[in-house]
């Protein structure tokens, strides 16, 4: 096989490879979807998550992340 085919074969392999295997960039909470680094309201409303880079091996996409302070409930 000469070499320009060679490099053509790599090249198909590497591009449909990516396709496939896109790592996930984007993370889901409460029915909408956010980009790694967005900010919003926890469902609770008094706190605050972060779309973040996950930590883990073993998921290693994009998670959402909140604070857990109590909330003030008016006394």
């Amino acid at each position: 096989m000469d070499s320009s085919r060679v490099l053509l074969l790599l090249l198909l392999v590497t591009t449909s490879s990516q396709m496939y295997f896109r790592p996930l960039t984007k993370c889901f909470y409460n029915g909408r979807r956010y980009d790694v680094k967005d900010k919003f309201h926890a469902e609770d409303g008094c706190n605050f998550c972060i779309c973040a880079d996950s930590d883990d091996m073993d998921y290693p996409g994009p998670v959402v992340k909140c604070s857990t302070d109590p909330c003030d409930v008016g006394f």
